[in-house]
């Protein structure tokens, strides 16, 4: 395992001097803060944990965001970045309040005040359901929330895979 993090701000070390910083890694700053009481376990380039991130940016909710890599960092890759997916332990130890979240070692996953839940949707739906401040993220009558979750189960199984 190099020694390297993987780019996340200009400014890193395997940061490419082409990229520019846009509003996604400015909302990752601002929500670095640590020792809130919402802890959200998310990997920017993971569609399932963007699923998490937008449902606590779309609930205004004040939380920390904690950026997780998965996968082996390689100085000579782009940013650093790898698909080479880390083993369960080596992510035991970089990260062990994520795992003890996530079980599988998987993004995302979120903890408030000791509730653990990981699994995209899950969390999504725990998000939703433990806070009312914002928007509700589901619509009130039982037909529209099936049709949402068809749509979601379609782009979760033929588009995402």
């Amino acid at each position: 395992m190099a020694a390297f993090v993987a780019a996340q701000h200009s400014g890193d070390a395997l940061w490419l001097s082409t990229w520019q910083e846009a509003d996604g890694e400015a909302t990752i700053r601002r929500r670095h803060a640590p020792n809130k009481a919402i802890k959200l376990f998310c990997g920017w380039f993971c569609p399932f944990a963007q699923r998490a991130w937008i449902a606590c940016e779309a609930k205004q909710l004040d939380y920390q965001y904690i950026e997780i890599n998965p996968y082996e960092v390689d100085a000579i890759e782009p940013g650093g970045y790898t698909k080479r997916a880390l083993p369960l332990d080596i992510k035991r130890q970089l990260y062990p309040e994520f795992v003890e979240c996530s079980p599988r070692g998987l993004v995302p996953a979120v903890n408030v005040g000791g509730e653990r839940v990981w699994d995209s949707l899950q969390v999504v739906e725990y998000i939703n359901d433990k806070f009312h401040n914002g928007p509700q993220l589901m619509p009130e009558d039982a037909l529209e929330r099936a049709r949402v979750r068809i749509w979601i189960t379609h782009c979760a199984d033929q588009i995402q895979k």
